[in-house]
């Protein structure tokens, strides 16, 4: 796992890293699962920079926007 995690990492820039982070605490916080995917991990095991990042979760997506509504106040 910390193989994918130095790749994720090293392929997106300070504020993509930032994101992404926060997007993990607001699932966490929800109890959602939270996945990168898209044209953000093509790019990363393309070894391409990274334009977007796209998510995909394992539940009604409302949840995770409440939990990141909530940090944001």
């Amino acid at each position: 796992m910390s193989d994918y995690m130095y790749m994720l990492e090293s392929h997106l820039n300070p504020d993509q890293n930032r994101v992404v982070a926060e997007a993990q605490a607001a699932a966490a916080q929800a109890n959602v699962n939270l996945f990168l995917t898209g044209g953000a991990m093509r790019d990363i095991f393309g070894g391409f920079q990274v334009r977007d990042l796209d998510f995909t979760v394992e539940a009604p997506a409302l949840k995770l926007v409440r939990a990141i509504a909530e940090k944001s106040r």
